[in-house]
């Protein structure tokens, strides 16, 4: 878990508005939305944070999916007032979903401030 934090710190490191990257992680650990990567080109030399939350359910093929792969990953009450659904959108490739907890994004944005 701890090697994935340290990739995910790299990723925001690399984004251009930091102020901007600040708020909306800090708005994804206040409201625990979902958040995506989506790596446009193969060897990923071409990625974009996605942090609003409806271009993530449209992107992922609608709500009810975004509300059964965050009901899967989160299966009890604690863990859902807890979690925070993070989805690696390929434009070449699957998607791939990460579960992440309010404290890892709270590191996280700390680690970034």
């Amino acid at each position: 878990m701890e090697e994935g934090k340290d990739l995910l710190i790299e990723s925001f490191k690399r984004v251009g508005d930091r102020s901007l990257m600040l708020n909306n992680i800090g708005r994804v650990v206040k409201d625990h939305s979902p958040f995506s990567l989506y790596i446009a080109t193969k060897d990923r030399s071409d990625c974009m944070w996605i942090f609003d939350p409806e271009t993530t359910y449209h992107m992922i093929g609608g709500k009810s999916v975004y509300t059964e792969v965050f009901d899967s990953l989160f299966p009890t009450v604690a863990e859902k007032k807890d979690g925070i659904a993070m989805f690696m959108l390929r434009k070449v490739g699957p998607i791939v979903t990460l579960k992440l907890d309010e404290a890892c994004m709270s590191d996280i944005l700390a680690k970034l401030s």
